[in-house]
């Protein structure tokens, strides 16, 4: 076997190998740590782990000034705005019309394609399951308390992105977001988005249809 590079994911540095080895112990950190390689694309699954590890860093930085920047936006755009929510229905709120949210949808959306692709390629589940939940829950994480209806709104409308990490989580990990999901703050703003992600959701898990969120949304949409 030809040697091979491998990353640790702890330090990032670099280790040659020239046999295929299942476990190592960095000479520079003394992080122990698997290095099989992945059967679809040659690489050691630390290699591609090290690469999935970056994206995810790339989405949480992301996602945290995306919710800066909307709500500098929204402080910025709403002053003058009289009954901005009638505005938001008709499409014509300068605050959801601002490119600033499709430039934000495109680019997470992009990070979620590169982290499912470098998922797909690794067959340590434990390794998988763990790196698309930190993923999922950024990406779920409910607005903070007191947020702006407009910027809960836009904030909400980037769950269903998540979708194809779901395939990556272990049952266990699918069903603690799942739970998290359905925490009394997220059901006073659960929309379509959620609906479509909770039903997904609710079929990986083998919930019936009427128990679960899915059904709890349907009820508040006639409610209103």
């Amino acid at each position: 076997m030809q040697p091979y590079t491998v990353s640790c994911p702890h330090c990032g540095e670099t280790v040659t190998l020239d046999k295929n080895v299942q476990e190592i112990i960095c000479p520079y950190c003394g992080t122990k740590y698997n290095v099989s390689r992945s059967e679809s694309s040659g690489r050691a699954d630390s290699v591609i782990l090290y690469e999935a590890t970056q994206v995810v860093n790339q989405m949480l930085k992301a996602i945290d000034k995306y919710h800066e920047d909307s709500i500098k936006l929204y402080e910025g755009t709403q002053k003058n705005v009289s009954n901005p929510f009638k505005k938001l229905l008709a499409g014509t709120d300068p605050f959801a019309m601002s490119e600033i949210h499709n430039r934000y949808f495109q680019y997470l959306d992009n990070l979620v394609k590169e982290l499912d692709e470098h998922l797909s390629s690794i067959h340590d589940k434990r390794s998988k399951s763990d790196m698309a939940k930190k993923a999922v829950e950024a990406i779920l994480a409910p607005a903070s308390a007191g947020t702006p209806f407009q910027v809960v709104f836009n904030y909400e409308a980037d769950d269903i992105l998540s979708q194809p990490l779901l395939k990556h989580l272990s049952d266990d990990d699918l069903r603690s977001i799942y739970d998290t999901f359905a925490t009394p703050e997220r059901q006073k703003y659960f929309y379509p988005n959620q609906k479509k992600l909770a039903e997904l959701m609710e079929y990986k898990l083998g919930i019936e249809k009427k128990k679960g969120l899915a059904a709890l949304f349907s009820k508040l949409k006639r409610s209103k």
